[in-house]
């Protein structure tokens, strides 16, 4: 299966969630449905316009910032000129939106946020620009929740390691997260793109 493949079926299965969960919203079942329609005939396309809508916001998207579906002015950010296109995702941005706080459990946003960060790294390496910001980013957040569930549990837990050995194995992966993060931020140098960050 290519990457491509393996971003549509993701996105598909994306928009399959949305709608089973919010049943009443057709405009969701319209766009799964226009999404699943236009794959066979021009899957680089649906990529594309993914890509250059969500990549700007791939800090607050792996961070999992809730601000981010509050303060976000989705109009501004979906640049597609396609006015139909544009009209799809607004209408998801804005039902999630409107449904963040008030009607999504912790797990649901958990899951949106997997969907997005999947979303974004297989689209980001099925992209034909370069996007090794992305990836970079997503490394870095893989190694930082390691890091510290790692610490969570050698701290919190009385385990047969020698605390020099805890100490020596923290400030390894210490070590390498600090050059993920430098690899990051070479990257995004590289990169030169509009990037939107909510701290």
């Amino acid at each position: 299966m290519s990457i491509l493949t393996a971003f549509l079926n993701k996105l598909n299965f994306f928009l399959q969630d949305l709608t089973e969960r919010f049943p009443n919203e057709r405009e969701l079942r319209k766009i799964h449905n226009a999404v699943s329609m236009t794959q066979s005939i021009t899957p680089r396309q649906i990529l594309d316009r993914f890509i250059a809508t969500i990549a700007p916001c791939y800090i607050p998207i792996f961070d999992r910032t809730d601000s981010f579906f509050h303060d976000l002015d989705f109009k501004n950010l979906i640049t597609i000129q396609n006015q139909a296109s544009k009209q799809h995702y607004l209408t998801i941005a804005n039902h999630l939106k409107s449904v963040w706080d008030h009607e999504l459990s912790n797990k649901e946003k958990d899951n949106i946020w997997e969907h997005f960060q999947v979303l974004l790294t297989l689209g980001s390496v099925a992209s034909s620009k370069n996007y090794d910001h992305i990836i970079a980013y997503a490394n870095y957040i893989d190694l930082l929740n390691s890091f510290q569930k790692f610490r969570k549990i050698n701290i919190t837990t009385n385990n047969d390691k020698s605390r020099e050995q805890q100490f020596k194995e923290l400030q390894l992966m210490s070590e390498k997260l600090d050059e993920a993060k430098l690899d990051h931020d070479i990257k995004l140098q590289n990169y030169g793109g509009v990037i939107y960050n909510f701290a």
